[in-house]
């Protein structure tokens, strides 16, 4: 099937009501007839709309030249699916589980029922119930490197920073001590910074960098 490729018109709706199983033909109406070809077994075409502009190309079908065929890829995933922007568990990798356990809940006050999972091999994991559904979580580096098929890195310091956010220039204060106090090392200590705030640094006992700060904004 040859002839020229041709940008797919910035119409979806075409496609958007189309039963497309292994074999199928579906035909829908655009200025002309929208052919549309066979695709994997139980699969729906995954198509990025931008300002309905379709990601794909529609050919010619010869001697028609107002029939075309749609050629797109397709994914075993549904229609529209898409990541949503949230966080919902922050896992930091610990190299002593009850160290870190001590750090976070004796050190720093989290409230947290211990270690939980440890009747599954690599189950033994922390959560902390942080604001607005967020969970912390501490998980063994060995563990963690396990799961995700990777090599653990032993290098955490400076490629992440976990700010969190308080009231005042007392409470960056009180917190730098705390964390200070239950085992942390201040890396810099609060003091007023370029974009108008107050802040301080520390990093955990598995080199985990937190910031500390106030926005008087």
């Amino acid at each position: 099937m040859g002839g020229p490729t041709e940008p797919i018109p910035e119409r979806s709706a075409i496609l958007r009501k189309a039963l497309i199983t292994s074999g199928a033909i579906a035909r829908k109406s655009l200025t002309s007839t929208c052919r549309i070809e066979k695709t994997t077994p139980s699969t729906i075409p995954v198509i990025s709309c931008d300002t309905s502009r379709l990601v794909g190309r529609f050919v010619h079908d010869e001697p028609n030249p107002l029939v075309y065929t749609c050629k797109l890829q397709t994914q075993s995933v549904p229609w529209g699916v898409k990541m949503k922007p949230r966080i919902k568990v922050l896992t930091l990798g610990v190299d002593d589980l009850d160290r870190s356990l001590a750090f976070y809940r004796d050190g720093m006050g989290l409230e947290t029922k211990g270690i939980i999972g440890q009747q599954f091999e690599d189950g033994a994991v922390v959560f902390f119930y942080m604001n607005d559904d967020l969970i912390l979580a501490l998980w063994p580096t060995a563990s963690l490197s396990r799961d995700a098929k990777i090599a653990a890195t032993q290098s955490r310091l400076g490629a992440v920073s976990i700010g969190h956010i308080v009231n005042s220039r007392e409470e960056v204060d009180s917190i730098i001590r705390q964390a200070e106090q239950a085992g942390a090392v201040v890396t810099d200590p609060p003091h007023d910074r370029f974009w108008g705030g107050y802040s301080g640094y520390f990093r955990d006992p598995d080199d985990h960098l937190w910031e500390i700060a106030w926005n008087p904004q």
